[in-house]
């Protein structure tokens, strides 16, 4: 047998190498490729779906090897050559077109004889469309040939993972591997392509290309050859896949599979999992009529080359964009059910194998599995909003009534996933995620629900309870959820530990805001440590700062400091809900600088819009509050007060910290204001709520001097009267009193201080001043040394050679202190009343005297009286001023102006 060949310039016999396929200037040259390929290796395999370039590099490979004088058989399998001896017959017809296998079952030993007879000192076999070469029989004899022939080399390109190299693996023989990943276009290649095919496009759409193609050469030079500039075309390469690819998938039986994986946009294990087992989480749901593929289905799937590997990661697999949309397409719109049923099955599956949760949500939100959702949204809801707010923006938005109608916390999580997704996270907004959904979420029983549903769903039901005012209502709530989880968890079941911390802190704030100081404190603390958890840095910082807003007003400045370093180090950046977390600091930082006469930081504090929107508001008044009273008229102080009475006071309702700071603060500036009748009778009304009526006993009044959190305004209001014995009396009462914070207690001192000075009490004076400026000292406060007049307060400092601070002695100098030196509370005599009280009912100066058996000159005397002692010049201002004094329970304006006018024409008459 011989071998026809031609002979080169130095006389050296080539084979005949017939039948090699043609090149083309239009290719990619493939260098590190081809190099790869020259490695020899007994048997290299190019394996990739259809539309790769497989051939190409093959046929260029193949022509590279004849080039350096190898002889190469280009064999185009087909199934009839997919028999030993046909294969081995077509391989010798390439070699030496003449020559004839007498017989199959000897045609391999025929090559191995044409090897020897011509002395061939090396032979390639390319093999193109390999995936036709499957007979058992055929793939032995292959192996056989490379084994025992040294010189024979084997290349096979194949759209399927080809068995011929499992085999060639087990008998350790030499093998290289071309995959899809290998054989995709870099940008530098289809800008090779793009000169070739003198396209027009610029960068950014070949980078766009590249991005739907993940560099599918074939798809690339579709895409290329239909666009131009500005316009990419994609509809020749979408028709190459359905009329190519997806039966190409079909006869490969992947179809099916490929389907179902294309509704998830990045591929994870647990998807195959999905595909071969079906969840038991909600049984009744999952009614698909697709079989399972069998789990080979989706190994070949990647090791195929159509799920190509994401960079960075080892187990996360995506289909080319083109791809997937268009068996995307297909099932979503000719597959609904189906579709349906999958991503339902996706979502269980990854939620029971704690897949990525924005997968999951997607998921559960394109299978419309309500239950699912609502089941994430109880056990995950701090990492859903910190981490997959843009999935829960999908998963989340708008959901049907009738979903929120069975699972009304898909309601509640729509709201607050809108919120976060704003970018201002608005604290009323906020607030009014609750008031919307609380009603509902009341209404719905669910002690039978599972422990983080029910702890989701009646911690909103307590936070809905406690916006609407209903405080007291509200802390029974949270003692019966806290019972409920005692229960469940001495039955085994435990809730997620950010639900938990969300409960505590809900709690916590519940507790603040109805006068629980010590249970507030207690319950923070627990969401503080309950919230040392993955995402729970929101209701930490939370935590964190109300504890140091609340030791901060109570005069304990190190736990203040501690707790606010704590909530200042919780890493919150970045959070959709990061500046409610801030509030707690500012306020901090606001009222510590005011009591240092630092302004700045509750200025900032002032221009914030939501500063007196969040819950905590009553804290941010006081810090508020402080600063107008000793940077700002006090009129602007009183004026912001009574808006922020107006926009709250939903609640201002029973004896709860919002209504008592708000009232401690009222009283204050007006006493700021010399208002001392306004004052007093605002403390008497307010003491007056808390009287008790006993049966069989008389009735108890109270005092403001009873009332703990009125007790300092109460005795600086007779200290500015000039009661000094009185303000004396309640001030040391008041040190006495186990309910006095320190930082009462602080200007308590002070008071007590000055009192005793003006009674000629030097002793009991300097012995209240010294402990006075200790606690100043001690809480970093000098609100104490601005609340008694300056002439007392340097007498004070005189006596024990104590220096004021500079800040002091500044501000005394720009402002003075807070409250005037003096004040007198107006006494109108008890005819003078009768009078006052008659000018409401009656049109004339005659018709008051004859009601009270006095005469017109009379009456006219106790008017003059009247006006003077108020400081007006008529009936209406005198009304008026009187309702504002307390002086009378209630006027009509429009009624005292009508009878001012009457009474001055009738006097007006009458002369």
């Amino acid at each position: 047998m011989s071998l026809d060949a031609t002979a080169d310039a130095d006389g050296r016999r080539l084979p005949h190498n017939a039948g090699l396929p043609r090149g083309s200037n239009r290719s990619v040259i493939r260098g590190p490729l081809m190099e790869r390929l020259d490695h020899l290796a007994a048997i290299s395999v190019i394996q990739a779906p259809p539309g790769y370039g497989k051939s190409t590099l093959a046929s260029m490979w193949a022509r590279h090897r004849a080039a350096a004088g190898d002889a190469v058989a280009w064999i185009v399998a087909t199934p009839e050559l997919n028999i030993p001896g046909a294969f081995a017959q077509a391989v010798l017809d390439r070699l030496a077109p003449t020559e004839h296998l007498p017989s199959p079952s000897a045609s391999f030993r025929a090559i191995d004889a044409l090897i020897e007879a011509n002395a061939i000192e090396r032979l390639v076999i390319v093999v193109d469309n390999a995936g036709q070469v499957t007979d058992d029989a055929l793939v032995a004899e292959l192996v056989d040939l490379v084994d025992r022939s040294p010189v024979v080399h084997l290349a096979l390109a194949s759209r399927v993972k080809h068995p011929l190299a499992a085999v060639a693996a087990r008998r350790h023989l030499d093998l290289t591997s071309v995959t899809a990943d290998d054989l995709a276009l870099s940008g530098a290649e289809l800008g090779f392509l793009a000169d070739a095919w003198h396209s027009s496009l610029g960068a950014s759409d070949l980078q766009q290309i590249l991005t739907l193609c993940g560099g599918w050469p074939e798809l690339c030079v579709r895409i290329l050859a239909e666009s131009a500039a500005g316009a990419l075309r994609t509809t020749s390469a979408e028709s190459y896949l359905r009329e190519v690819v997806l039966p190409n998938l079909a006869a490969g039986g992947l179809l099916e599979v490929s389907l179902s994986l294309s509704l998830a946009a990045v591929v994870e294990p647990w998807h195959f999992t999905a595909l071969h087992r079906r969840p038991t989480l909600h049984p009744r749901d999952l009614r698909s009529t697709m079989t399972p593929p069998a789990a080979r289905s989706s190994d070949r799937l990647r090791l195929e080359g159509y799920l190509t590997v994401l960079p960075g990661s080892n187990a996360s697999w995506a289909f080319a964009m083109l791809l997937r949309h268009v068996l995307f397409d297909v099932m979503t719109h000719h597959r609904r059910d189906d579709a349906a049923a999958v991503q339902r099955i996706f979502a269980e599956t990854g939620y029971e194998q704690g897949g990525n949760l924005s997968r999951v949500l997607e998921h559960a939100r394109a299978g419309k599995h309500w239950g699912l959702l609502s089941l994430l949204w109880s056990k995950h809801a701090m990492t859903i909003v910190a981490r997959h707010l843009r999935a829960a923006r999908f998963a989340y938005s708008d959901p049907p009534r009738t979903s929120t109608g069975t699972e009304p916390v898909l309601a509640l999580a729509a709201a607050v996933v809108r919120i976060a997704s704003s970018g201002r996270e608005r604290a009323s907004q906020v607030e009014r995620v609750y008031t919307e959904v609380g009603p509902a979420l009341q209404a719905r029983d669910h002690r039978n629900a599972g422990v983080d549903t029910y702890l989701t769903a009646r911690t909103a039901v307590m936070a809905d309870q406690r916006l609407r005012g209903q405080l007291t209502q509200a802390a029974r709530t949270g003692e019966e959820i806290a019972a409920e989880l005692e229960r469940r968890g001495r039955a085994g079941e435990r809730a997620d530990p950010s639900r938990i911390a969300a409960f505590y802190h809900h709690w916590a704030v519940t507790s603040i805001l109805g006068s629980g100081l010590a249970e507030g404190i207690a319950h923070s603390i627990r969401a503080y440590e309950t919230a040392d958890v993955p995402d729970g840095e929101l209701i930490a910082a939370l935590a964190a700062g109300h504890l140091a807003v609340l030791h901060t007003f109570v005069g304990s400045p190190a736990e203040a400091e501690r707790w606010l370093e704590l909530s200042r180090a919780t890493r919150v950046a970045g959070h959709p809900f990061e500046r409610l977390a801030s509030y707690p600091v500012a306020i901090v930082d606001a009222y510590l600088a005011t009591m240092r006469l630092e302004p700045e930081p509750a200025r900032r504090l002032l221009d914030d819009p939501n500063a007196l929107s969040i819950e905590m508001w009553p804290f941010a008044a006081l810090a508020i509050t402080a600063y107008s009273q000793l940077f700002e008229e006090p009129q602007v102080s009183l004026a912001r007060l009574e808006h922020l009475r107006f926009v709250r006071q939903r609640d201002l309702v029973d004896d709860h910290t919002a209504t008592r700071v708000l009232d401690r603060c009222t009283v204050d500036t007006l006493m700021a204001m010399g208002e001392v009748n306004r004052a007093e009778r605002m403390m008497l009304d307010i003491a007056a709520q808390y009287s008790v009526d006993r049966p069989g006993a008389a009735a108890h009044q109270t005092s403001p001097a009873d009332l703990a959190w009125l007790r300092v305004s109460y005795a600086q209001l007779f200290l500015i009267t000039g009661d000094h014995a009185r303000a004396q009396r309640l001030a040391t009462a008041a040190l006495w009193a186990p309910d006095v914070v320190v930082r009462d207690r602080t200007d308590v001192l002070m008071i007590k201080a000055a009192a005793s000075w003006r009674l000629g009490e030097r002793e009991k004076a300097i012995d209240a001043f010294r402990q006075s400026v200790v606690l100043s000292e001690q809480i970093g406060s000098v609100h104490a040394f601005l609340i008694v007049a300056e002439g007392d307060l340097r007498a004070l400092a005189a006596d024990i050679e104590f220096s004021l601070p500079r800040a002091v002695e500044e501000h005394l100098a720009a402002r003075g202190g807070i409250f005037p030196l003096e004040a007198s509370f107006i006494a109108l005599s008890p005819r003078e009343l009768d009078v006052l009280q008659r000018m409401q009912d009656h049109r004339t100066v005659a018709e008051i005297g004859r009601s009270l058996h006095l005469s017109v000159n009379t009456v006219k005397k106790h008017l003059a009286a009247i006006n003077a002692k108020l400081g007006v010049h008529d009936r209406r201002a005198a009304l008026a001023q009187a309702k504002r004094l307390g002086l009378l329970d209630s006027v009509d304006d429009d009624a005292a102006g009508a009878a001012t006018r009457r009474a001055d024409a009738s006097g007006a008459a009458s002369r």
